[in-house]
């Protein structure tokens, strides 16, 4: 599993949002480039900036510790649609998970063939 690092989580934001790098930088107080360091992880962005794109949306909690401070909106009903099921269909489901899983494992110990 590979990490995400903040400027990445921070790239994801912005984009949830719709909007491009100038305007995420105008709404946290910054230029163009100073939005792009802080997205490539070449500078942490100040209290001031994170206060100011919280106000937009952004979830801070995610930026800083990757952790969501709310499930979007998508888990929710997921979650929402798999506790309406019966027991049997959870773990059918859940059985079909963890089958994927193993596959996914399998494959990625097969050697890689190359083409003709």
């Amino acid at each position: 599993m590979q990490l995400v690092s903040a400027g990445e989580r921070l790239r994801q934001e912005r984009e949830k949002l719709g909007i491009n790098q100038e305007d995420m930088g105008k709404i946290g107080g910054v230029n163009r480039l100073t939005q792009g360091k802080y997205e490539r992880d070449q500078r942490e962005p100040t209290r001031g900036y994170l206060a100011k794109i919280a106000e937009a949306g952004v979830d801070i909690q995610y930026l800083i510790t990757g952790k969501r401070s709310q499930p979007d909106p998508e888990t929710e009903k997921m979650t929402e649609l798999f506790e309406g099921l019966n027991e049997s269909q959870q773990r059918e489901i859940l059985s079909n998970i963890q089958d994927k899983k193993l596959l996914n494992q399998l494959l990625k110990q097969l050697p890689d063939k190359e083409v003709g």
